[in-house]
């Protein structure tokens, strides 16, 4: 409870500030310890500019806390004006991404820090507390320097961060991290594989105890480790309905447990909050986990790119790229999601999206959009060409036949030579790579198509 609790804090946009606060108080009162204990003792040793009165400590941090104001002000300003921009030019999806910016989140609580301690400082500062000389405002002086740089450093983030191309680079990055972090976990375990087990079927037939979720949110995380265990030391299948990055409601079924002996049954209640305990609901997606989510805002960003109103073909090539990419990674080991116990037998099931549906997912409406862009639909076929790298037959196969399915869209444009000449030289790239006759699908005629073969 407390780690889901502390995840659950820690996704907020205000953990981060609180922390600084707390620290930056805690900081000033043990400053306000040496003024009070060590400082009246070795004030005479202590050279005289590094100390100063009441007085001047008042002025001091008076001015100060008008700074740092003013500091916060324009770092709000600009945050409200990047997150219009991310939603209006890149994705809504994409706010969450600068909302959640290690910069974007250090640099709120940094200033949020200095402004406590001028704050709680200035109200300590009272002839009562200190009778002769104090440290605190050379430590108030210091802190706010730095917050000079600290903003100058988080202007120069905020300019990176609205290049659209930095962004998408960024964007390809992380989801890349999050696709070898996910596949690290089954490389190292030889207990887990994307072939159904033998008899995997006829064992999940009876009907199973169903777990339902008692609260709306995105599924956030699967302790699959917790969920193998307790499904081996209980000799149980447990099937999870849903994915990571699924939206779930009251009710919604969450997982279901094949195979309970009475034991389980007699311990039902203990056994659902277990099991429930073993998965994260929140209100946002976890984009660490979620490999889906970073495909969607890819996506995104290229359809809107391919809005009439902005009109930017070359950005929604740009993700087409990465997207090809991106699945390429994704295609070499996506499907594994039987958990075997000690006789290789499947006990726990967790869902991931078929591969042929992610390709579905994340350029069907590119092609929908960019369909009378020759270029757009040209860097399609790059992108399946991509992906068909990996040398994975039964990825292979679902590349060739989604390519088909782009060149029917194809058939019905009244293409140039030129056009098709360039249509055909990408379709006959991804012929090679796939390992598949070409001249079912090229376009034209079969005079036109000796050319592209002969090329």
């Amino acid at each position: 409870m407390f780690k889901k609790t502390f995840f659950n804090l820690s996704k907020k946009i205000y953990f981060t500030p609180a922390l600084f606060s707390i620290i930056a108080l805690g900081t000033f009162f043990s400053i306000l310890y040496l003024d009070l204990n060590v400082i009246p003792q070795y004030q005479d040793a202590l050279p005289r500019i590094l100390i100063t009165d009441i007085e001047l400590g008042k002025t001091i941090f008076a001015t100060l806390i008008g700074a740092i104001l003013t500091m916060l002000t324009i770092t709000f300003t600009t945050m409200l004006v990047v997150l219009t921009l991310y939603g209006a030019q890149l994705s809504p999806r994409a706010m969450q991404d600068f909302l959640e910016k290690k910069t974007t989140l250090r640099t709120l609580g940094y200033f949020s820090g200095v402004f406590i301690f001028c704050l709680v400082a200035l109200f300590f500062m009272k002839p009562s507390t200190a009778e002769t000389l104090v440290l605190a405002p050379l430590s108030g002086i210091v802190v706010t320097v730095f917050c000079i740089f600290v903003f100058i450093y988080f202007v120069f983030d905020v300019s990176k961060s609205i290049q659209v191309n930095l962004y998408i680079q960024t964007l390809v990055d992380e989801n890349q991290e999050a696709i070898e972090r996910t596949f690290a976990i089954d490389e190292m375990d030889n207990g887990i594989t994307s072939k159904m087990p033998e008899g995997f079927e006829e064992s999940i037939q009876s009907e199973g105890i169903a777990i339902e979720s008692k609260t709306v949110g995105f599924i956030q995380l699967y302790k699959v480790n917790r969920l193998w265990e307790f499904a081996k030391k209980n000799s149980i299948i447990i099937y999870c309905d849903t994915k990571v990055g699924e939206h779930v409601l009251e009710d919604t079924v969450l997982m279901h447990v094949y195979n309970a002996n009475e034991e389980f049954k007699e311990n039902l209640w203990d056994n659902r909050e277990y099991l429930m305990k073993s998965l994260l609901i929140g209100d946002e997606t976890n984009k660490h986990d979620d490999v889906e989510l970073g495909l969607r805002k890819l996506v995104e960003i290229a359809v809107r790119a391919l809005s009439p109103g902005i009109n930017d073909p070359n950005t929604a090539i740009y993700c087409i790229r990465n997207l090809g990419f991106l699945l390429g990674k994704i295609g070499e080991r996506f499907d594994r999601m039987y958990y075997l116990d000690e006789d290789n037998e499947a006990v726990l099931v967790v869902q991931n999206t078929p591969f042929v549906k992610l390709l579905y997912q994340s350029f069907y409406q590119i092609a929908l959009h960019g369909s009378n862009d020759l270029f757009v639909m040209s860097s399609l076929f790059e992108a399946l060409t991509i992906i068909a790298r990996g040398d994975n037959k039964e990825v292979n196969h679902e590349v060739w036949e989604f390519g088909k399915y782009l060149t029917e869209s194809l058939k019905d444009l009244k293409l140039r030579e030129l056009d098709r000449i360039h249509i055909n030289s990408k379709i006959y790239q991804l012929a090679v790579e796939t390992k598949q006759n070409p001249m079912s699908i090229l376009l034209g005629s079969k005079g036109e198509q000796k050319i592209i073969l002969n090329k």
